[in-house]
């Protein structure tokens, strides 16, 4: 048994695909969105979080309170967008600059002041996926709702 974790978010071809080194099993696929223009109809959540606190003088190192929009293709692991309301007129928006061809999406969700965790049965994420060339006509990519 072999595993690879490096690059472990980036995009791969699966493992049946016959491959001389397992470094050819990346796709080339890049983040297209890396600190790309991003804009959203949420206001600012500003909050202060309560976490466990490991240090000696009572702060956890480097610990990030900023849940603006820009925080949401930053690349920071830490780092996350935090929506005003919870509602399906929520949006983000994110500007690629020019036409590309997007062949994976990847979306993580954070549990920030929840007080459910895991899977609940019953419960699930919902969104739409749109895409534009102009920012103006829009087309359904993918419906989750």
């Amino acid at each position: 048994m072999y595993v690879n974790t490096a690059y472990g978010d980036y995009p791969h071809y699966l493992p049946d695909t016959e491959v001389e080194n397992h470094k050819d099993r990346l796709t080339g696929w890049m983040l297209l969105s890396y600190n790309k223009p991003v804009t959203t109809n949420s206001g600012l959540v500003e909050k202060d979080i309560n976490v466990v606190d490991e240090s000696e003088d009572g702060y956890m190192q480097e610990q990030i309170t900023d849940f603006s929009i820009n925080k949401i293709n930053d690349e920071e692991i830490r780092s996350y967008w935090v929506s005003e309301a919870n509602n399906d007129s929520i949006y983000v928006q994110i500007d690629l600059l020019k036409p590309m061809n997007v062949k994976a999406l990847q979306i993580n969700f954070q549990d920030f002041n929840s007080v459910i965790f895991g899977r609940p049965e019953g419960i699930k994420q919902q969104f739409i996926i749109q895409s534009s060339l102009d920012g103006n006509t829009w087309e359904t990519v993918e419906d989750y709702s």
